[in-house]
């Protein structure tokens, strides 16, 4: 019998919640998994941007056991996340990230206890595992020392699982296949947004790149289809990382996974979740550990290819958040201010590296 999806969070009422529950092996219990009160509060209003979460704190029947809090995710009601996620296939694509690739990664990943998918009504649930970080990290702030560390560590333990071999999942987006994108078409009717929003924001030659990068993107995607690819996370930043007791981080919200270069995950990391001060700092040590983690899987690279990849996916997150950002619209301060240090940190990044040079 097909579940009917909520669209809001007021819909998941402790019938549906039971019903939900029950199609997963949540419950050690030898009674029927009952919920008979749910009471939710809204989480990551301020970090997710495709995204709704809520955190759900169920009670259960006598003599019933479950989980005491779960992660509940919903798509973004913004009109300018609703554009972007729809073109990107987002929300199906997380559901079929659960249902196929999560349990066979080389990773901490949430456990998934409903994902329920219903693609003509544009309805998308997924129920997870509550992974509240046991030590606090902070995009804005920046990530420490140790927990960067930990996450180019974690990072290279997921890339080297899959490193060129070919693709497992035919339906996920990757750069194994050549052709036309319409994301070419959409970066390139953001650059006069994003020149008019973030345009004083950056380093003013960079954004000649930027205009060049968007122009040369299919050349760019053909070139990446002859070199090792791997799975990508594609939005790895620290606020989509929780670091558990051990200082090991669950990686979350997969909505943007895709078959790819690693260097875009580590670009990510280090450009977006790091000072400046401490990317320019730490960059050499995490590059090379990165490195150090894929070749110590038997993967034949150096830390060369890996800073020269690096240095490309730059320009790929310089085009990316020129799109996205600049049509989304944050809904507070604090949104506010991680938009724009990530554009900003980027972008510097670019030109710390002379990421231009690739162009040319």
């Amino acid at each position: 019998m097909t579940l009917a999806l909520p669209a809001d969070f007021d819909a998941i009422t402790p019938a549906w919640l039971t019903n939900a529950l029950q199609r997963a092996d949540t419950t050690e219990s030898t009674r029927p998994l009952t919920a008979i009160a749910v009471r939710w509060e809204r989480i990551g209003e301020q970090t997710g941007f495709l995204g709704r979460l809520a955190r759900l704190y169920p009670t259960y029947a006598a003599g019933a056991t479950g989980p005491a809090s779960i992660i509940a995710k919903l798509p973004t009601l913004d009109p300018g996340g609703l554009e972007i996620g729809r073109m990107l296939g987002v929300w199906p694509r997380e559901a079929r990230f659960f249902d196929e690739v999560a349990a066979t990664c080389n990773a901490r990943i949430p456990l998934c206890y409903f994902n329920g998918a219903d693609p003509g009504a544009d309805r998308y649930v997924l129920l997870l595992e509550d992974c509240g970080p046991a030590q606090p990290a902070d995009q804005v702030l920046g990530a420490t020392d140790e927990q960067a560390k930990s996450a180019v560590d974690a990072l290279a333990r997921l890339h080297a699982q899959w490193w060129g071999v070919a693709k497992p999942w035919p339906w996920m987006p990757g750069f194994d296949r050549i052709g036309d994108s319409p994301l070419q078409g959409a970066m390139r009717s953001a650059i006069p947004g994003f020149i008019l929003r973030y345009g004083s924001q950056v380093p003013a030659h960079t954004i000649a790149w930027l205009a060049e990068f968007v122009e040369q993107f299919r050349d760019w995607t053909t070139g990446l289809s002859t070199r090792p690819l791997t799975l990508v996370h594609a939005d790895y930043r620290l606020d989509n990382l929780l670091y558990d007791e051990d200082g090991e981080p669950t990686m979350i919200d997969w909505q943007t996974a895709l078959w790819g270069p690693g260097a875009m995950d580590l670009a990510s990391f280090c450009s977006t979740s790091l000072t400046v001060a401490d990317r320019r700092r730490l960059e050499p040590d995490l590059l090379q550990r990165y490195s150090a983690g894929i070749a110590a899987a038997g993967h034949d690279v150096s830390v060369a290819e890996v800073t020269d990849s690096y240095r490309e996916c730059l320009l790929w997150w310089m085009a990316i958040f020129a799109n996205n950002l600049s049509r989304l619209d944050p809904q507070d301060q604090r949104a506010t201010t991680l938009f724009d240090l990530m554009i900003e940190r980027t972008f510097v990044a670019a030109a710390d590296h002379d990421a231009g040079a690739v162009l040319r």
